[in-house]
């Protein structure tokens, strides 16, 4: 697997959290519908193996855009730069 800065530098992560009450209370900042968030910072928004899977599948990629749903967590949106 590469360096976070390489991720950061070829790709956008944007998440779309679930539920409002679950995002306000386990990270005390206020909701928002959708938002950046950095390669390193992917594990704080999902747990450690999806953030495995995100980059991965970031790695992979082979258009554009892709769309990742988590159940509990909500989804990441991946755009190539």
């Amino acid at each position: 697997m590469c360096n976070l800065t390489y991720f950061n530098n070829q790709f956008r992560f944007v998440f779309s959290p679930n539920e409002q009450n679950w995002y306000t209370i386990h990270l005390n900042k206020p909701f928002n519908k959708r938002f950046l968030i950095g390669a390193g910072q992917i594990s704080n928004y999902v747990n450690e193996k999806n953030a495995e899977t995100v980059l991965k599948t970031a790695e992979k990629m082979k258009t554009d855009k892709c769309t990742i749903k988590f159940r509990k967590y909500g989804k990441i949106e991946i755009y190539v730069k």
